[in-house]
């Protein structure tokens, strides 16, 4: 079967390259960075994963909270208590993930492996994904799964996906739900996937509004946090047109800030106070703005294609959040990294 795959060998040898890459700066840099022994923060929140599973003997229990509204650990938890938290057994299991869904997407959809391979890695959310424990390697996972769902329409491929939802984010369990119920032969819209995605706009503009008060203790933290950081007016303004139930009209523009915003502070990345937030994720956005680009010149961008379609779907429900949190949309960017693969969809020349 992997035979068949595009590239293979050339990217099981880049897979190598990169898996040792990683365990060198695992070894040299990235557990002092996980114990804050150096200022090299690759990560978002492995250490609050770390620091979770170790400081309690029972993190099921009804006094811990592993799933909320708020947060989840559910997924990462699980992972360091079969792993028993060494780091260098998270590294394999992660590049293990990565490889299946590497094949997976690249056996479904007939894709160039090697192609798929390297736009992935150009974002540096995956080299920072395959490090250290994360949600966004079961986010990787997810979207593999996603792909074979519309491939082959499986009920295991939906119920699969819907486990690694709930150990990883509320979030993207509603957008599972809301991807397979699109493709239910019950939806009378499933011919007109503007006019699904407008509604489903609609219903979290209505739904916003009628819920500001529960939310508003979440938006007030945000409204202090952005007060000590310069540049979020825009965002604020925004957060306050998606308050008064128009959301449908904030949505453009916070999706693109959330994918692109940082890109301007790629000039400033080497000057860095948190490297996580100022190298990582703006090189991230770097990327994403990169691979959009060439998307706009060389592909019929279309709603028709499967994971425009999805990646559209995930950014509703995921620009939401009044917390500027561009790592949640790293799923977009597998999703557009695969369609930019997919030939069919190339612009005549």
């Amino acid at each position: 079967m992997i035979k068949k795959i595009k590239n293979w060998h050339a990217s099981c040898i880049l897979l190598i390259f990169v898996f040792f890459f990683c365990i060198m700066f695992l070894h040299y840099i990235g557990i002092d960075a996980l114990e804050e022994r150096n200022d090299i923060q690759f990560f978002a929140d492995s250490w609050t994963y770390h620091k979770l599973a170790s400081s309690s003997n029972d993190w099921l229990a009804p006094d811990v909270s592993a799933i909320s509204v708020g947060g989840n650990f559910l997924g990462p938890l699980l992972i360091l208590n079969l792993l028993n938290e060494n780091y260098y057994l998270i590294l394999i299991f992660n590049f293990i993930i990565f490889s299946w869904g590497v094949i997976k997407i690249s056996q479904e959809l007939k894709l160039d492996s090697l192609k798929l391979l390297l736009i992935l890695l150009i974002n540096p959310t995956t080299i920072s994904s395959l490090i250290s424990i994360n949600k966004e390697i079961i986010s990787f996972l997810f979207a593999a799964y996603t792909v074979s769902f519309y491939q082959r329409r499986s009920f295991f491929g939906v119920m699969f996906s819907l486990v690694l939802a709930v150990l990883t984010r509320w979030q993207l369990a509603i957008f599972a739900i809301l991807i397979f119920c699109f493709h239910s032969p019950l939806n009378p819209l499933k011919k007109n996937r503007k006019i699904f995605i407008f509604l489903i706009l609609l219903s979290i503009s209505l739904a916003y509004y009628m819920a500001n008060e529960i939310l508003a203790p979440v938006i007030e933290n945000f409204e202090f946090s952005a007060d000590q950081h310069d540049g979020s007016g825009i965002w604020n303004k925004l957060i306050e047109l998606q308050g008064a139930g128009f959301y449908i009209f904030a949505f453009p523009l916070k999706s693109a800030q959330l994918l692109f915003g940082l890109s301007p502070n790629i000039t400033g990345a080497y000057d860095y106070k948190i490297f996580y937030n100022d190298v990582i994720q703006t090189l991230t956005s770097a990327a994403s703005l990169g691979l959009f680009i060439l998307m706009f010149f060389k592909k019929n961008i279309t709603l028709n294609s499967n994971t425009i379609f999805a990646s559209t779907i995930y950014l509703t429900i995921f620009s939401l959040s009044p917390i500027f949190t561009p790592r949640y949309l790293y799923p977009v960017y597998i999703y557009w990294a695969i369609f930019y693969c997919q030939q069919q969809y190339n612009k005549k020349t």
